[in-house]
């Protein structure tokens, strides 16, 4: 429900969607945004059913190199549903999931079940280590994805639910 296709200008890529303290925010691959800047204000388009949505927001990135993580903080807001996210502990072994739209590919809700933003293409991944470096803590994923993958979110089963 929180997953989208993302476009700017001429890049697609992946983004999600999160809920902090009851303010919403776009979270995607900096890269994926092309030339951008802290603060910048962009324009940027989400896939609703066949039609590209048009969202304003503003652009919150890290100076550092090693990091390519983008939050949006959207002006405008495109109705959906948005949960807050749960915290999960890993384990290195833990599978896990990739969710995103490579090459632009989507399955198509039809304004069925998803208020028609197409559903995401899932694999499998596994959580393969961590490394910290300059204050930048860096989870690594095994598994195969393909570009437009890119910016989307990685999700874990709490392996003490039952």
């Amino acid at each position: 429900e929180r997953t989208f296709s993302i476009r700017k200008d001429s890049s697609m890529g992946t983004c999600f969607l999160i809920q902090e303290k009851q303010k919403n925010y776009f979270i995607t691959a900096k890269h994926v945004l092309g030339n951008v800047n802290n603060k910048q204000k962009i324009d940027f388009y989400i896939l609703q059913d066949t039609q590209w949505v048009h969202i304003s927001g503003t652009v919150l990135i890290q100076a550092n190199l090693l990091s390519d993580v983008a939050v949006i903080v959207p002006h405008n807001m495109l109705t959906t549903k948005c949960s807050t996210l749960a915290q999960v502990d890993l384990v290195l072994g833990d599978e896990g999931f990739f969710l995103g739209f490579p090459f632009g590919m989507e399955t198509r809700d039809n304004g069925k079940i998803n208020n028609g933003f197409p559903y995401p293409l899932v694999k499998k991944c596994t959580f393969s280590g961590n490394y910290t470096e300059k204050g930048i803590q860096m989870l690594f994923f095994d598994g195969n994805n393909n570009p437009g993958f890119s910016g989307g979110p990685v999700l874990f089963k709490n392996r003490f639910d039952s």
